[in-house]
């Protein structure tokens, strides 16, 4: 610990960490009493909808906010936050005319009672991209603490609102309370960002041709990032799209929270690294490459040391682990986790370091990635159709494990070769 706090790198991903940990400590609290009001169908709901809102959230910003963290000079990386922010409206409107457009064909295929609640989709990505941009800002700035009190403003009000609505009885609360939690978080974002720039004015050095410029030159990002994250989002959490489809709701909600559950813990960690890891890889690259391999080496055992044991007591121990926890009626969903656990695994171990990606541009190659891993799921579902859930998600959890393993040995060889 004290090579640790000596760190400023790891000190910065322990504060994070520390943040993050009391923003998800009081979701667990929370997530007993949810258990308990609400059914699995609304779970299933809520599945379908946060898939929805998480596909569309990844490209709201086209990917302009990771040119935030990487631009090294500051007029630069200002003129990128504000393209990020104009991007998330624009894409927020797209998502609305799609919906309105395409109501029919989503409404038989969804398989939610009320379609009504999805017109809280757009404004939801709208936010997404603004909380991307604005956390990308305060990373790129350092200010951790800052981004630690966001976190925390998010974590905390969505459940504290999913059980107050699920208290009162109000329809479809798991979504409302999402949707309340998401407004709070980026009220609080834009108010710090005016509250430190509205003296000094808030368009210094912007101009149309300027944004015009660095949207052509960061064009790949917007381009081939862009719809690679898409379908890595599609992959990652639009299953419970593809199991509504072939499956039962209740089904998908079995699946969407017994992934949540074992995410909680596992995104303590990823999500403080991976920040930091952004902006530390960034700098290394720029300036010492030689350092990025073995610094990358130190970032995975970390996460492997804590994740590991984690999914060995999940994967002995889950069934009856959600059964005290969360009710007799959630044993199935404790269940699940022996048949993803793979899966999550590998893909913790990647994602905090997947921002290596764009800092050697790799977007193409990525793009690649995740309409393979999108293709292989909806082939697994397809043949599986008629077998046994779990066998089904065995097979897309090994297959998603595997294009995991490649791309992190593809990576790693990249940075490498700069030890030399």
């Amino acid at each position: 610990m004290e090579r640790w706090t000596g760190n400023p790198v790891f000190r910065n991903i322990l504060l994070l960490f520390s943040g993050t940990g009391i923003a998800q400590l009081i979701p667990v609290v929370i997530q007993l009493f949810l258990a308990r009001i609400y059914t699995k169908a609304e779970f299933g709901e809520l599945s379908v909808f946060m898939s929805v809102i998480g596909i569309g959230g990844v490209v709201a910003t086209l990917n302009y906010d990771y040119v935030v963290v990487m631009s090294r000079r500051q007029g630069e990386a200002r003129t990128m936050l504000f393209l990020s922010l104009l991007s998330s409206v624009v894409i927020g409107i797209i998502s609305f005319v799609v919906l309105f457009l395409f109501r029919p064909f989503f409404s038989g295929i969804l398989g939610v009672p009320d379609y009504n609640i999805f017109w809280l989709v757009p404004p939801v990505i709208l936010i997404m991209g603004w909380i991307n941009g604005l956390t990308s800002w305060y990373n790129r700035m350092r200010a951790y603490k800052k981004m630690v009190a966001g976190q925390l403003t998010q974590g905390l009000s969505i459940p504290v609102w999913k059980l107050i609505f699920g208290y009162i009885g109000i329809s479809s609360g798991l979504i409302w309370g999402t949707f309340i939690g998401y407004v709070i978080a980026v009220a609080y974002f834009v108010y710090l960002y005016l509250s430190e720039n509205l003296k000094c004015g808030l368009f210094r050095s912007l101009s149309w041709s300027k944004m015009k410029a660095f949207a052509w030159e960061y064009r790949d990002f917007a381009i081939y990032a862009s719809i690679g994250n898409l379908f890595n989002a599609f992959a990652l959490l639009g299953l419970p799209l593809l199991i509504t489809f072939f499956y039962p709701l209740e089904v998908a909600g079995l699946y969407f929270f017994a992934n949540s559950v074992i995410r909680l813990p596992i995104n303590l960690l990823s999500i403080a690294i991976g920040k930091v890891y952004k902006k530390e890889a960034s700098e290394m690259y720029q300036r010492r490459p030689y350092e990025l391999y073995p610094f990358t080496l130190r970032i995975q055992k970390m996460i492997l040391a804590f994740v590991f044991p984690l999914l060995i007591i999940f994967f002995v121990f889950g069934p009856q682990l959600f059964s005290f926890l969360f009710g007799v009626k959630w044993a199935e969903a404790g269940d699940m986790v022996r048949y993803f656990a793979i899966f999550v695994l590998f893909n913790a171990l990647y994602s905090p370091i997947s921002s290596i990606a764009d800092i050697l541009r790799r977007q193409k190659l990525m793009l690649f990635f995740n309409v393979s891993l999108v293709v292989s799921q909806i082939l697994v579902f397809l043949l599986g159709a008629g077998f046994e859930f779990k066998y089904v998600l065995l097979a897309t959890s090994v297959i998603g494990a595997l294009h995991y393993v490649l791309l992190d040995l593809y990576m790693k060889s990249r940075i490498k070769k700069y030890q030399a």
